[in-house]
């Protein structure tokens, strides 16, 4: 099972920077799973205007 969470914020008109949670687990043992993968990206853009 695997399970995401994405946030975006736009600080400025075409500026934005993302946050993502990633979460994978394994559904075969009992419970909540064990743990296979967890993993945090941060993502930043910049509108340059000429």
């Amino acid at each position: 099972m695997t399970a995401s969470a994405r946030m975006r914020w736009e600080y400025v008109p075409g500026s934005e920077i993302f946050v993502v949670y990633s979460d994978g687990r394994d559904t075969a043992t009992p419970g909540l799973g064990r743990l296979m993968n967890r993993s945090v990206a941060i993502k930043a853009t910049r509108l340059l205007r000429f």
